[in-house]
């Protein structure tokens, strides 16, 4: 969430140039639409209305940003003006490293939490958490020195904490992606976090109170706290409906031999994060969902066909090949 300064009057009833209403169209369609959907995949349509958003911003305001129109400002909303900003601001970005940051974790943390816990408790836990971002920011303009009341934030980042810290406490052990400089590491979702939030907390301190540099930190942290809040509210088995057949960990290495490309080589990595030496109460039903859809892509080397799981037993189509997955 970041924020800026604007001195032109907002309009009451809409946003003021084609372009503005254009984008705010596309955003109220586009969430409509991938709410209403059961076959849309949310985290993935977000980042499309998100980066929609964004052409629109590059290539048809004519150098007035859609921050001016869309973007949320205390002051005005406050006095019953730019009532759509509290949503429209969540689809603005600042620029191409704001957006590509914001992106990067919802198309990493979004998908997976996404699964786990279902389509409409992940909507919840986006919106929710990038609404409290824009109360904090209200909240805080209004009740101390540390928000400037006609100061503009703009972007998604609370949402999206807010959905990272959901995933993040809810699986700890889960891999996610996470960038420094120009190297991308995998590491546990909990530490992913524990980055982020550092982060964000030696920039606060350093930011006079958060404003320095343009960056709404309390937004973020209001999408923390909600997905914190959330986390300990999500379902305890996994909603998926994938088959998780008898109790056990699998042995990934009896699988390394088929992982052939780079999407099973992927999912044979968060496999491996299951081991019998530390394991929690639904590792065996989380390991074994990410075996099946391993299985599903995995082809035998004899009959060319898929594998499917019975038990701790990988048999491939034909029956031809059976492989005993279980640990020894």
């Amino acid at each position: 969430m970041a924020q800026a300064r604007r001195d032109c009057h907002v309009m009451a009833l809409l946003p003021s140039t084609p372009a503005s209403l254009l984008a705010f169209a596309l955003i109220v369609g586009g969430t409509a639409w991938l709410s209403l959907r059961r076959d849309v995949p949310k985290a993935y349509a977000l980042a499309v209305v998100n980066m929609g958003v964004f052409g629109i911003d590059i290539f048809f305001t004519a150098g007035r940003p859609l921050a001016i129109d869309l973007g949320f400002i205390a002051a005005p909303f406050v006095a019953g003006e730019a009532w759509w900003t509290p949503l429209s601001s969540m689809f603005v970005h600042a620029g191409l490293l704001h957006i590509f940051g914001n992106l990067f974790i919802l198309l990493t943390a979004g998908p997976s939490l996404e699964e786990r816990i279902g389509a409409k408790r992940f909507l919840l836990i986006y919106f929710v958490s990038g609404f409290a971002a824009v109360a904090a920011h209200t909240g805080l303009a209004y009740t101390t020195n540390l928000v400037d009341i006609n100061s503009i934030a703009v972007g998604a980042s609370g949402a999206i904490f807010g959905v990272l810290t959901a995933f993040a406490v809810r699986f700890p052990r889960e891999q996610l992606p996470i960038i420094f400089f120009v190297f991308v590491r995998w590491m546990p979702s909990f530490v992913v976090l524990l980055i982020h939030l550092a982060f964000n907390l030696v920039y606060l301190l350093s930011d006079t109170f958060g404003r320095a540099g343009g960056i709404a930190w309390w937004g973020h942290f209001a999408g923390f706290l909600v997905g914190l809040a959330w986390a300990y509210r999500l379902p305890q088995h996994d909603p998926t409906g994938v088959p998780t057949g008898s109790a056990g960990l699998p042995d990934a290495d009896k699988l390394a031999p088929l992982a052939t490309t780079y999407e099973l080589k992927e999912i044979l990595q968060r496999i491996r994060q299951f081991t019998p030496t530390a394991r929690t109460k639904h590792d065996d039903t989380f390991a074994q969902a990410w075996v099946d859809k391993f299985l599903a892509k995995a082809t035998c080397p004899t009959c060319g066909q898929n594998f499917h799981r019975e038990g701790m037993n990988a048999r491939c189509g034909s029956g031809e090949t059976t492989i005993d997955i279980g640990h020894d």
